[in-house]
């Protein structure tokens, strides 16, 4: 009778052993614990991406600041730039009516010197003794002849003074042109200057724009993760409990 007893005691211990490690509930749990490690494990990705478009975002945020600050300076430039560009302008143009001008007197004073020339060829030596010895006194022969002298003097000084004019004038009127065909090339490549700007500014924002985009859909996956492990927890720890 003692090895009956002695079996019999036995199957009652191993009916009495827990199965609940391979009951279906046991199981469950496994597969629900393996989900909850691979969402948190995803949720810990998307939120990684979260933070790396965040910090992402903030850079090219500065980066537009620093390009809207460049765009302003380079606008403010070109002002300045077109504004002497117009002065040159401005001067250039009264230095052309000056030589103008200049040029037209200069022609009247030489038309002018021509005639008195041509009067005096036309007299002649004897003419010329005859207007100076036709005085009724020596000193006015003198005073008419001093005046003749001064006259041709006077009209020799004025043509030198005015060919120096017209000269200067030229001068002036190259280097104002060199100077305003200068600062137009300069004002054409500053504003070009300030186009690429633009562009490359409209390019950071819609590449801002994106990464915007971006964020908020991972940032939409965290929630509805976040949420899905919330109910995941509350599965296992219900399952946990049966």
């Amino acid at each position: 009778m003692a090895p009956r007893l002695l079996c019999l005691l036995a199957a009652s211990l191993l009916l009495t052993q827990p199965v609940w490690a391979s009951s279906p509930v046991a199981v469950a749990v496994k597969q629900q614990e393996r989900r909850l490690q691979e969402i948190e494990q995803e949720l810990k990705g998307h939120r990684a991406k979260v933070e790396e478009l965040s910090r992402t975002a903030a850079e090219v945020a500065q980066e537009l600041e620093g390009l809207d600050r460049r765009i302003m300076e380079t606008w403010k430039r070109l002002h300045r730039i077109k504004g002497q560009w117009t002065r040159k302008e401005l001067e250039l143009e009264q230095v052309r009516e000056e030589v103008q001008r200049a040029r037209r007197r200069a022609e009247a004073l030489k038309g002018l010197v021509e005639k008195r020339l041509l009067a005096l060829q036309r007299l002649g030596t004897l003419g010329v003794l005859n207007v100076l010895f036709s005085s009724s006194s020596f000193p006015e022969l003198m005073a008419r002849k001093t005046y003749l002298e001064v006259i041709l003097d006077r009209d020799a000084a004025q043509r030198r003074e005015f060919g120096r004019r017209v000269h200067a004038l030229l001068e002036r009127e190259g280097e104002l042109d060199r100077a305003s065909q200068e600062l137009e090339g300069l004002s054409r490549k500053v504003e070009e200057e300030a186009r690429a700007l633009e562009e490359e500014k409209q390019e950071r924002m819609a590449f801002l724009q994106e990464i915007k985009a971006q964020k908020e859909k991972y940032q939409a996956l965290v929630a509805q993760l976040s949420q899905a492990k919330e109910r995941m927890e509350g599965i296992v720890g219900q399952l946990e409990q049966e």
